[in-house]
């Protein structure tokens, strides 16, 4: 995840989107060698909003894009609300 304008503008955007309900999700691009490839201050702050900022593997993806989008702690996250989803990494 990386803003090439303006990030102060894009987390306003979805903290707008969050606020009227919307389900934001947001996956990370990952390198030719799997490693995800984001800005840490950016995804951290997306997902102080509670979006879910996750990278994963294709096997991993379906489990937790079903968990993202019905809303629920990710045993992968610790098993953490939304809410409170901090750290992105890996697998966040």
């Amino acid at each position: 995840m990386y803003e090439g304008g303006y990030a102060d503008a894009l987390v306003d955007s979805v903290a707008r989107l969050v606020t009227v309900g919307v389900n934001v999700i947001v996956l990370p691009a990952l390198t030719d060698t799997g490693r995800p490839s984001y800005d840490p201050a950016l995804s951290g702050r997306v997902a102080a909003l509670g979006v879910p900022v996750f990278a994963c593997t294709r096997d991993q993806f379906p489990n937790l894009m079903a968990t993202a989008l019905r809303r629920e702690a990710c045993p992968s996250l610790g098993g953490r609300p939304r809410h409170q989803v901090r750290a992105v990494g890996h697998m966040i």
